[in-house]
């Protein structure tokens, strides 16, 4: 298995269009549980997290954006106000690290 660790969009694109396969991880969790049972073999596996980007969020007057690897606990300590009902569930799907 290779690990491909793209250090920008572009760069993960380009990785993405050349290993059609590759399976996308941030914090890999799910995907790696998945392979240490026998699962899930996945030819390459995209590492998502130098992309700055995923882990960014913005407020304002009437929107919240958030990076597809905030991770919960940012959701919970800097976000509550904006987003009680995701902060709250944010205890419930996963630990905080």
């Amino acid at each position: 298995m290779d690990f491909l660790r793209p250090a920008s969009w572009e760069e993960a694109l380009a990785a993405k269009a050349e290993h059609p396969a590759a399976v996308p991880i941030a914090g890999g969790t799910d995907v790696m549980v998945e392979i240490n049972f026998g699962h899930r073999r996945p030819g390459h596996l995209l590492d998502l997290n130098r992309i700055g980007e995923l882990a960014e969020w913005e407020t304002g007057a009437d929107f919240v954006r958030l990076g597809a690897s905030v991770p919960y606990a940012a959701i919970m300590d800097n976000l509550r106000a904006e987003l009680p009902g995701l902060a709250l569930a944010s205890h419930t799907v996963a630990s905080p690290q």
